[in-house]
């Protein structure tokens, strides 16, 4: 079972990544600090690139070989149900970035902070593409206005 955070919902308490934490957040290169996924300053960096979206959005965050901040960016905007994007175009900004390693977040709308069977599924292809060029999917974050579900923690990666 994913560890459950109060006022945060499930997140994983592993392993560590590095983000800003001064002026614009993680887009504005300054000091950085390991922090887990479970931190709070992470969890609402990742909550605030799907505020207000009543559409699903897929965002991408590329880590180094330490696990700090590279780059983020959001890789696709779907309907209510779904967003999809080509795993060329997730690796290929990977590898652009030489990325050793990327965390995955999409949101729910519908605010069942579970991941679907297409999800899982999805998440699976994409670890195992991932694995074959060497820069691991360290996790695939559901988020919702209440919660952020960690397919990590959940042990579905």
């Amino acid at each position: 079972m994913a560890q459950v955070f109060r006022g945060l919902g499930w997140a994983t308490g592993r392993p560590a990544v590095s983000f800003s934490t001064g002026g614009r957040g993680l887009r504005q290169p300054c000091r950085t600090i390991a922090v887990p996924l479970a931190d709070p300053r992470f969890l609402t960096f990742v909550r605030s690139h799907f505020e207000n979206a009543r559409e699903e959005r897929l965002h991408v965050t590329y880590l180094d070989s330490a696990g700090h901040y590279l780059a983020d960016e959001t890789l696709a905007t779907g309907l209510t149900h779904c967003a999809a994007t080509r795993a060329r175009t997730l690796f290929a900004k990977a590898m652009a970035a030489d990325a050793k390693g990327f965390i995955l977040a999409h949101n729910h709308p519908s605010g069942i902070c579970r991941p679907s069977e297409d999800d899982i599924r999805s998440t699976d292809r994409v670890r195992h593409l991932a694995a074959a060029l060497d820069i691991p999917l360290i996790d695939h974050l559901i988020v919702t206005t209440a919660h952020i579900y960690s397919m990590q923690s959940g042990r579905l990666l």
